[in-house]
């Protein structure tokens, strides 16, 4: 089958893991501080939510997410700024 003219394909393999899987994974990580072996599997396998991670961390994309995210935190609320400027929650 040729597909419709107009849309997009994506070449290669389809992912095996759900992103969402592995950013729960990185997210898992990061709230607990277990080292990434030692991240759940039902996270996905840690290699791969850690290649995302190192992947996201080298692209820029987590500074990217924080500075679109926070200040809608901020605005919310959900962010308690100390008198020198540091995150207290």
């Amino acid at each position: 089958m040729v597909p419709e003219r107009g849309v997009p394909t994506k070449a290669g393999r389809p992912p095996v893991w759900p992103r969402r899987q592995l950013i729960d994974g990185i997210r898992f990580r990061a709230r607990t501080g277990v080292p990434w072996r030692d991240v759940p599997v039902e996270y996905g396998p840690w290699g791969r939510a850690y290649d995302l991670f190192r992947r996201w961390q080298r692209n820029g994309t987590w500074g990217r997410l924080l500075t679109r995210l926070q200040p809608l935190a901020d605005a919310k609320g959900a962010i308690a700024w100390d008198l020198r400027g540091r995150v207290v929650s």
